[in-house]
């Protein structure tokens, strides 16, 4: 996540984390995934402020 708090900054946006399901996986792959998905909605997003909840 902290690879991407400039980005977040940038676009004004805001990630909200809250309780996670416990599953058996690869961390970085895990890790790559989380970043994709944020780094996706903080590309994509509108020009107003937005918040990414997981």
């Amino acid at each position: 996540m902290f690879d991407l708090e400039l980005y977040v900054q940038q676009t004004g946006g805001s990630v909200e984390i809250g309780e996670l399901p416990t599953i058996e996986a690869d961390p970085l792959q895990m890790r790559q995934l989380l970043q994709n998905i944020i780094g996706n909605a903080l590309k994509f997003h509108l020009l107003s402020k937005f918040i990414v909840n997981f």
